[in-house]
């Protein structure tokens, strides 16, 4: 029934959107009670709603990736070869999943120095943007020894000649 006397009651409900992912519109409206004075003279047809759909200015929207979701990634050596450590990414409960929020991309990363691992959020995620963190790659040891002395004639110095071989470079 439509209120009287242009009246316009009020009343509280307990809201609870139909999926927790962004671009959900609809929601269910629960404990559905007249606020004050009203349940005087009026009396709720109901005291829940299902599927509702919210007015256009409300949905669930994407949240902003940062870069503090990313945690911090241990050094690693150079290989040679580029590398891909996987990075950590959370924002609480439940856990953000890479492939369903998430593409991981990697910058800088084969050499010796500051290679960064970017995040950038899927379409039909629930993120938006992208998040970075930076990585050091550190120098690779290498061994040296002595492969070789070549003699020489007395001269009165002690100056030498030879050849010294390193380890095993990496990746060969």
């Amino acid at each position: 029934a439509t209120p009287v006397n242009s009246e316009l009651p009020t009343a509280t409900g307990t809201f609870v959107w139909t999926s927790a992912n962004a671009g959900t519109t609809t929601v269910n409206v629960s404990d559905i009670a007249l606020d004050g004075s009203w349940g005087d003279n009026y009396v709720l047809s109901t005291t829940a709603l299902s599927g509702i759909t919210a007015p256009a200015s409300a949905s669930i929207t994407k949240k902003p990736l940062a870069n503090s979701m990313i945690a911090a990634i241990a050094n690693q050596t150079y290989t040679g070869l580029a590398i891909t450590p996987i990075p950590v990414v959370t924002d609480g409960t439940p856990s953000i999943i890479a492939g369903t929020d998430y593409d991981v991309s990697y910058s800088n990363n084969t050499n010796a120095g500051t290679a960064t691992v970017t995040i950038t959020a899927t379409l039909d995620g629930n993120y938006s943007g992208s998040a970075t963190k930076n990585f050091i790659i550190d120098k690779a040891p290498l061994t040296p020894s002595v492969a070789s002395v070549t003699s020489k004639t007395y001269d009165g110095n002690t100056s030498a000649a030879g050849t010294l071989s390193l380890a095993t470079p990496v990746n060969s």
